[in-house]
């Protein structure tokens, strides 16, 4: 498959990303405009992963009547491991999570508003209880990570990058998109298996 790099400037729906993949199936984290999932293709199942209560509610309150049709959403804090971490509140609700506040000082005038203590699982386990709840779908899937640390959830999601055709990477600094690939923001290509058979999508 050709890689569609440049054709990520463009991208407006999940149906466009997932567009000449032959999954019927796409999981998105941290996704925060409900306009991305219109148009999605006739039987295609999307997981909406969003772990800031905040922006969680945004989505649902765009659904009062529940997601549309073949989309499931779950608010889950998804990192490299198990574990339980610090999450932390800021006055940019889109920055919320485990970033502390030394890491993101490239972003101005943000202040702490509260910190608390939640649950961590990886991608890999939270997709397998989405199976096995609704069935696996048929063919290779796509991921789309978009928030200020996609490695660290790309990082729990290892072993299932032999099942996705197509991963893309947005990453939020500043207030803007900035280009980050999956290789370079997670571990090496080597073990992570993300090779030449995955189309990866960079956005800035």
């Amino acid at each position: 498959m050709a890689s569609v790099y440049d054709h990520a400037a463009s991208t407006s729906t999940i149906a466009e990303l997932t567009a000449g993949t032959s999954g019927a199936w796409a999981v998105a984290v941290g996704l925060q405009d409900p306009g991305m999932v219109r148009s999605l293709r006739p039987h295609q199942q999307l997981l909406l992963v969003q772990a800031n209560p905040r922006l969680a509610d945004r989505l649902r309150d765009e659904w009062p009547s529940g997601p549309p049709a073949g989309v499931s959403l779950c608010q889950e804090l998804l990192g490299p491991c198990a574990q339980e971490v610090a999450w932390y509140r800021y006055n940019d609700p889109r920055l919320d999570g485990p970033l502390p506040p030394a890491e993101l000082q490239h972003h101005r005038n943000l202040s702490l508003l509260g910190e608390e203590r939640r649950p961590q699982r990886t991608l890999a386990a939270l997709l397998q209880d989405w199976w096995d709840s609704c069935g696996r779908p048929e063919g290779e899937g796509s991921l789309l990570l978009q928030g200020p640390d996609p490695g660290a959830v790309l990082l729990g999601a290892a072993s299932l990058l032999p099942s996705l055709e197509r991963v893309v990477c947005w990453q939020e600094r500043g207030g803007r998109r900035e280009a980050v690939r999956p290789a370079e923001a997670a571990v090496d290509r080597k073990s992570t298996r993300l090779n030449s058979s995955h189309t990866v999508i960079s956005y800035a």
